[in-house]
């Protein structure tokens, strides 16, 4: 057989046997043995397209990865760091108070009470214990609480 009878006879048939083959994927992918020519197609057709865009992606996405684990780490440092003032603040004002040196106005007593606040909820959250905080935080509220009774705040003259 030459290659021109060849060619004719695919010719010929070549429509034919495209529809033979048609039938046959059809009847594969209905039969019970989970083979589905038309999926593997289409997921080979697919990754001719997107082979190299799923790439970068997963490249992407490793980098977003290292971005947010970097950001947590910040955060966590952040975190601490603003612990810290607001403990070092709360101990400064309860050793002011302890040893008599200063007085303070009903306004600074209450904004150390709101950061005595924020600082609780925080080791709180963290389960964080702090007991000279904690002592700390009691002598400042007793203190307060013994001023607002006798209002005996330190007042601003001149005001």
């Amino acid at each position: 057989m030459d290659a021109h009878t060849l060619y004719m006879t695919v010719k010929e048939h070549g429509t034919l046997a495209m529809m033979a083959i048609a039938l046959v994927m059809t009847l594969i992918q209905i039969t019970p043995i989970k083979i589905n020519p038309w999926s593997k197609l289409a997921r080979g057709i697919a990754k001719l397209f997107t082979g190299d865009v799923n790439k970068k992606l997963d490249a992407l996405g490793k980098k977003l990865d290292t971005v947010e684990q970097r950001l947590n780490a910040h955060i966590e440092e952040s975190d601490a760091r603003d612990l810290r003032k607001r403990r070092e603040s709360i101990l400064d004002f309860a050793s002011a108070i302890a040893e008599g040196k200063r007085s303070y106005t009903k306004e600074q007593y209450e904004q150390m009470l709101s950061e005595c606040d924020s600082y609780y909820t925080y080791c709180e959250e963290k389960h964080f214990k702090n007991a000279v905080a904690e002592e700390s935080i009691a002598l400042i509220r007793r203190s307060y609480a013994k001023r607002l009774i006798e209002n005996n705040f330190l007042t601003m003259k001149g005001v």
